[in-house]
């Protein structure tokens, strides 16, 4: 028995075009690759005439072709480096004047407040022992010292100037007017450089001193003198006074005196006129020499 294999008789006969596959898989890959933008084409691809046209037109003449020059570029560069580096040292430079000066300033500055607040200590220190001195002389005729104050650069208080009162009203007597002035007057002047108005109050202490005395001397002139020379008179008229005629009257008095009384009022006189005369002639020279 034979045994026959059976021959197909159909094939399978590839369908498809090689060479179209191929160009198909070539025009996908050119797809990938994205087309060139104007900005991106060189000079030559650009405008009218491009390289790609003028390949394509014959009898064409090529473009001149032009050759850069690196050289001047990187000259232009240096130059212009070296100019910024100068620019930068200039800055540098002005920025360092800047500040020297400024420290400069600074340093006058600081040298003048400290000048300003040696003044200020200097003056508190004068016009404080200035005023003192007028209190503790015045005693209960001066105030106690008022003070002006001045804020100084490193914000403290100075005493810029001051002031003591001094009453120079007239007492009750002139012989109490005598003293308030005197200690008035010292008062005025008791500071090392009294100022123009101490001086003041001083001149006026003195002229109501100078009255005080003239009335004193005036109420001493009257006291004791009325009597003295009301007895003068009286002997140098021939009528003798009260107390005179009492003492020669006296019977007491004439026996316990013995003496001759004509020889002892001619005495009483003689030393009556020497003491009116004296006295006169001290009162004449106070009134003189005030």
């Amino acid at each position: 028995m034979n045994i026959v294999t059976p021959i197909p008789t159909a094939f399978a006969l590839p369908t498809a075009n090689f060479n179209t596959e191929a160009a198909r898989r070539d025009n996908l890959l050119r797809d990938t690759i994205p087309a060139a933008t104007e900005s991106e084409k060189g000079a030559q691809q650009q405008g009218l005439g491009a390289e790609a046209d003028r390949a394509r037109t014959p009898g064409q003449k090529p473009a001149p072709v032009t050759y850069e020059k690196p050289q001047a570029g990187n000259t232009n560069t240096g130059q212009t480096d070296t100019g910024q580096t100068q620019a930068n040292h200039q800055d540098n430079g002005t920025d360092q004047s800047a500040g020297r000066e400024n420290a400069s300033d600074q340093q006058q500055k600081q040298q003048a407040e400290e000048r300003r607040i040696a003044q200020l200590k200097q003056r508190d220190q004068e016009v404080r022992t200035h005023e003192q001195a007028h209190a503790a002389v015045g005693g209960q005729y001066a105030s106690a010292p008022q003070y002006e104050y001045e804020t100084g650069p490193d914000n403290k208080r100075y005493v810029s100037d001051g002031e003591v009162g001094i009453d120079v009203a007239k007492a009750a007597t002139a012989q109490q007017t005598i003293e308030k002035m005197t200690q008035v007057r010292r008062a005025a002047l008791a500071p090392a450089e009294p100022s123009a108005q101490d001086l003041k109050v001083a001149n006026e202490a003195a002229n109501q001193l100078q009255q005080a005395r003239s009335d004193v001397a005036k109420e001493q002139a009257q006291t004791p003198a009325a009597a003295l020379f009301s007895e003068i008179d009286s002997l140098l008229s021939g009528e003798p006074s009260r107390r005179t005629t009492e003492h020669a009257l006296d019977p007491v008095q004439l026996d316990r005196s013995g003496y001759d009384e004509a020889g002892m009022q001619q005495k009483m006189l003689q030393i009556q006129l020497t003491y009116r005369n004296t006295f006169t002639s001290r009162d004449a020279g106070f009134s003189a020499s005030a």
